[in-house]
């Protein structure tokens, strides 16, 4: 399962699946239909065309299809204005099916800062990862609070403990101090 933000808000509902394969450049990565009903029966809608184009899906899809040619995948957007009633029940779906299913959000964090203010408030963000607890997220520190709740809520019912693997700054990349984008690499 990868979540993601729907960075063009073009679905809409505030959290969407698709049964559509996702063309990799490894070749075809097909939908797991068996998860993404149970998504659906969570309370997600079924859309299409706001999948085409979202990055938050087609990079990870990549990696997934080149790394594990044989796994399938459920893609999730979620709108910003998405609520944590809304991926409630999700959360439980996905605690309970998790013996054959990875959970992975694509999000990024600070947006739009210079280095200095985005590592204060990624000093916020790592310990909020590390206490598994997505109650304060905002857009200040994540492009999709509510895929960061859902993986922390997630994280949190299954009593699982955050590593944080890597933590940078786009500036570390590519030299440009102002307007920068930070990551974090976490494991749970």
């Amino acid at each position: 399962v990868v979540i993601g933000p729907d960075h063009f808000e073009r679905c809409r509902q505030k959290f969407s699946v698709t049964g559509a394969s996702v063309m990799t450049m490894f070749g075809e990565l097909k939908v797991d239909k068996n998860v993404m009903k149970q998504i659906l029966d969570s309370g997600a809608g079924s859309e299409e065309s706001c999948f085409h184009g979202e990055h938050a899906i087609g990079v990870q899809a990549n990696y997934i299809k080149k790394f594990f040619p044989r796994a399938k995948i459920v893609p999730v957007l979620l709108s910003y204005s998405a609520g944590k009633r809304d991926f409630a029940a999700t959360i439980n779906e996905l605690k309970n099916d998790r013996k054959d299913v990875f959970v992975l959000a694509s999000v990024d964090f600070t947006h739009y800062m210079d280095v200095q203010k985005a590592e204060s408030v990624d000093a916020i963000t790592r310990r909020m990862i590390n206490g598994n607890d997505g109650s304060l997220i905002s857009l200040k520190q994540v492009d999709s609070p509510g895929t960061l709740k859902v993986i922390l809520g997630l994280a949190k019912s299954l009593r699982l403990k955050s590593e944080i693997i890597e933590h940078r700054n786009s500036f570390y990349y590519d030299g440009i101090y102002k307007n920068t984008t930070s990551y974090f690499s976490v494991l749970f």
